[in-house]
């Protein structure tokens, strides 16, 4: 396969996420294989209530995102690097710590060392006004640092990864607005059936299917 074939089915997978947001660890994975990363993690944050959902390449230890979250405060992290960096920016941690340092810190010491978290490339793929998403790649310390061509990859795929996730949030709002419509539709005491141009039933309410 091509380096352009794989790159096409990449950005079809980021696509097929948004109907069914389960694949995205799986496209994660590949991502994270095309960058030569270890693994890749996907973080989205509700803005105001800081509830968020995280999906990873492999299984995130429970311990680890208890620490970040109790200890190292990770909503507030990424509150503030969405609001500190422009558009566009790939992040990588030199940016923001020096190798000694971050090999001093009490993150790195008490948590990221045990996964073996060294070198990391990310960006704020995705700011709402109710919602942030944060993406890394991560290498460990054996490894070199994301190389400039490997940055230049992640910049192509970038913006289908933001619109994935748009297309998912609008995917999601949908099925809630449906569900709503149809819950309605139940409560009528009346049988109501759509059907498309051709007389094919798309739906009915309950009472519908009871007659």
């Amino acid at each position: 396969m091509t380096d352009e074939e794989r790159l096409r089915d990449l950005i079809g997978g980021l696509y097929e996420t948004a109907a069914d947001i389960r694949l995205l660890p799986r496209v994660l994975k590949a991502l994270a294989d095309e960058l030569g990363a270890a693994s890749g993690v996907l973080f989205v944050v509700d803005s105001e209530t800081g509830a968020f959902n995280s999906w990873s390449s492999s299984p995130i230890d429970r311990k680890l995102m208890q620490a970040l979250h109790e200890d190292f405060h990770l909503i507030d992290f990424i509150k503030k690097v969405s609001a500190d960096t422009p558009k566009g920016s790939i992040l990588t941690r030199p940016a923001f710590l020096s190798d000694r340092e971050y090999g001093k810190c009490a993150l790195f010491q008490e948590v990221l060392s045990h996964v073996n978290v060294w070198h990391v490339m990310g960006e704020v793929v995705m700011r709402t006004a109710k919602s942030v998403a944060l993406i890394g790649f991560i290498r460990p310390r054996r490894s070199k640092a994301f190389s400039d061509d490997k940055i230049e990859t992640y910049r192509c795929l970038s913006p289908h990864i933001e619109r994935a996730l748009r297309l998912h949030r609008l995917v999601a709002r949908l099925d809630v607005q449906r569900n709503e419509a149809a819950e309605v539709l139940d409560r009528l005491p009346l049988g109501v059936i759509l059907v498309d141009a051709g007389g094919r039933v798309i739906s009915m309410n309950r009472s519908a299917s009871d007659i």
